[in-house]
């Protein structure tokens, strides 16, 4: 069994205006187009990692699964604009390397933090069923073990099907997606502002052309059209599954931030809201929280204390509270801390 060992950052809150956590992402700042990929990750020594630990990198390395994407490269190219996203958006120096075969996955994965999957225009439904099987076994191990995968998609027809990425989960069995319909120029809303994605996000904005909702029981919903989700999260053992129902043929600024802070979840903080504490991220705390998303952190509040969530977080923020933790709450922490969490 493939087990990560989390980046054992601890952080001492000694007084809550006095909170320091140091920037260790402010130092890969960089200019550098999103083209450049590291050399590193094109030879042996990416595909020879034998193991998930790797995760947690600095700077965070990205798999992009690029078989069947669109690489026009005018102002609606999807991957060129996706690429360009990242890196207007998460602002930091990352890695990447292409992965244009799926049938290379296992080989190429180990050594990565994220499998980024842009929207698969040119696949066929068929296809990316097929992938999913033979992801399965691969993606599921990786995420439980506290990797990321990002899935991006659209509704528009072509070779006569709509939504062609999507696939890719429900055959591997990460995530549950059921019918989509189209939204383009429709209201979508912002109704989990406690999660991670969410940090930056307008309340409500005009659907991206070719945005798309889809019918789920899966998980968080963080932006939805009123009735269906159109951006889901979910948490499963260490790592994180994202549904994004947009592809970047129209960029939108919301749509970059969800994009980024997808991204951000590498490094995930956790401020517990679960034992009223009077101070909130929203608030009090906005500018410590949003010091923290500048330095390439996502940040989420957990309302309902959580086990699973801290199992997919690195860092535990507990700010006063008129509320005791109870013995399980305390024993679930101390697990946390000992399994490498900061706190």
């Amino acid at each position: 069994m493939i087990t990560k060992t989390r980046v054992g950052l601890c952080l001492t809150l000694v007084a809550l205006l006095l909170i320091t956590v140091i920037p260790v992402g402010r130092t890969l700042q960089t200019d550098a187009p999103y083209a450049e990929v590291s050399s590193s990750l094109t030879g042996g020594a990416a595909t020879a990692a034998a193991s998930f630990d790797d995760n947690r990198q600095l700077p965070v390395s990205i798999l992009v699964y690029t078989e069947y994407v669109d690489n026009n490269t005018g102002a609606s190219g999807e991957l060129k604009n996706t690429m360009e996203s990242i890196d207007e958006t998460f602002g930091y120096k990352y890695t990447y390397s292409n992965l244009t075969d799926y049938t290379e996955l296992t080989a190429m994965l180990p050594g990565h933090d994220i499998l980024l999957i842009p929207e698969q225009e040119f696949a066929h439904t068929d296809n990316t069923t097929e992938i999913g099987i033979a992801w399965a076994s691969t993606l599921n191990a990786f995420v439980n073990d506290g990797g990321i995968v990002i899935l991006m998609d659209y509704y528009g027809i072509t070779y006569g099907v709509t939504a062609p990425t999507i696939p890719i989960y429900n055959a591997s069995e990460l995530m549950q997606v059921g019918s989509v319909s189209a939204l383009w120029g429709a209201t979508i809303n912002l109704v989990n502002s406690s999660d991670a994605l969410a940090r930056g996000v307008a309340s409500s904005w005009a659907a991206p052309d070719g945005a798309l909702a889809f019918e789920t029981n899966d998980n968080t919903t963080v932006v939805d059209d009123g009735t269906d989700t159109v951006v889901l999260h979910k948490i499963m053992g260490r790592g994180h599954v994202v549904v994004l129902g947009f592809d970047m043929y129209e960029r939108n600024v919301n749509s970059d931030i969800l994009l980024a802070n997808a991204i951000r979840l590498h490094r995930h903080v956790v401020f517990d809201d679960s034992h009223a504490q009077p101070y909130e991220i929203t608030n009090e705390l906005a500018g410590f929280a949003d010091d923290l998303v500048a330095d390439g952190y996502a940040v989420s509040t957990m309302q309902t204390f959580d086990p699973a969530l801290l199992a997919a977080c690195d860092i535990l923020v507990l700010t006063r509270g008129y509320l005791n933790y109870t013995t399980q709450d305390v024993d679930a922490i101390d697990d946390f801390v000992n399994d490498g969490g900061g706190l």
